[in-house]
């Protein structure tokens, strides 16, 4: 009987012991889930794929995933010009044809992107 006494108890405690890990576990997966989050959101608001319309002879850039207007110029340089001083430190994507180009600080000018 008191093999079987300790048998529980050895069960109970090694139950416990596995619970207590476990929670531990998921808290720290937790913490780096969220981290990734906010480091993904960080990046969403910097990063703007742009879609170019054209009236007349007028540019206007919009960021193609919530619409937001971001500049307009009479050529790509006067639009990058206007998204250079409005948006400091954010990317842009742009694509033409076949092509994406990314456009960010400090050089603002239109590189091809490699996949």
């Amino acid at each position: 009987m008191n093999e079987f006494f300790t048998f529980i108890l050895q069960t109970i405690f090694y139950i416990v012991l596995f619970h207590f890990f476990a929670k531990i576990l998921i808290a720290a997966i937790e913490v780096k889930r969220q981290e990734k989050i906010r480091q993904l959101d960080k990046l969403d608001a910097i990063s703007h794929r742009v879609s170019v319309e054209k009236h007349g002879d007028i540019y206007y850039w919009f960021d193609a995933d919530d619409g937001e207007f971001l500049a307009q110029g009479k050529d790509t340089e006067s639009v990058i010009n206007v998204v250079k001083s409005r948006f400091p430190g954010h990317i842009f994507f742009v694509q033409s044809e076949h092509t994406i180009y990314q456009i960010h600080g400090p050089a603002w000018e239109l590189k091809p992107v490699t996949v």
